[in-house]
């Protein structure tokens, strides 16, 4: 009977000491995945707050360089793909970073270099029936704010002011300011006058008349 007796007692006593070194095993492995977690956390934040720091340190003014160009295409209203593509130089720009943000900026642009390589194309869009360049010989576009990948400002053309908004990449360092991108522009609102005439006229011709909608592509870089 004493014999049973401590058998039984030699028993508990290693369940307790097994229950014992297990709950301490596993407080120990959730210690270290808690370090673990709090160590890729800090340093990540680390990452973060470097990268904010920095951006939020740029402050910088750019020029466009006069002369690059912006590539545009043009077609008629029943063409299924652009038939017209041609450039056009920029004759001035500036930009303004404040605490890593772009908070002005703008690009004039010169309409007496639009070409597409056709003599007869280049001078028709530049005389009065379109861009009437001999009055209004620039173009001017105006930041008001660049958030979320998405542009807004206004257009000027024709001496016309109009609010327009479109997508651009535009990336920044203390070297350089760089935009990319395309996007569609409605020129009607601008009222040059052969896109006036060929919206109001009747269907037949108006798909053979040039549409108002143009797609613009830019690349460009700014310097300090």
């Amino acid at each position: 009977m004493k014999k049973y007796n401590y058998l039984l007692l030699q028993l508990i006593a290693l369940s307790i000491l097994f229950t014992s070194c297990k709950n301490e095993s596993q407080k120990q492995d959730k210690e270290e995945v808690n370090s673990e977690e709090s160590s890729a956390g800090e340093s990540l934040n680390e990452n973060i707050n470097e990268e904010k720091t920095f951006n939020n340190d740029l402050n910088a003014s750019y020029q466009f360089n006069p002369g690059d160009t912006l590539v545009w295409k043009g077609k008629h209203n029943n063409d299924e793909d652009f038939v017209h593509i041609g450039t056009v130089e920029v004759s001035s720009g500036k930009a303004e970073v404040v605490n890593g943000k772009l908070v002005e900026g703008e690009i004039i642009i010169d309409l007496t270099t639009l070409r597409k390589g056709n003599p007869r194309l280049d001078n028709h869009l530049k005389d009065d029936d379109f861009f009437n360049v001999a009055i209004f010989p620039n173009a001017t576009f105006r930041l008001k704010n660049y958030s979320n990948g998405l542009v807004n400002g206004e257009l000027s053309v024709l001496g016309i002011q109009k609010a327009i908004s479109f997508p651009l990449t535009i990336s920044m360092n203390e070297n350089s300011l760089n935009i990319n991108g395309e996007f569609e522009l409605d020129l009607l609102p601008f009222e040059l006058p052969s896109l006036v005439k060929v919206e109001n006229s009747p269907a037949e011709e108006k798909a053979s008349g040039p549409s108002s909608k143009v797609n613009i592509a830019v690349t460009l870089t700014a310097r300090p």
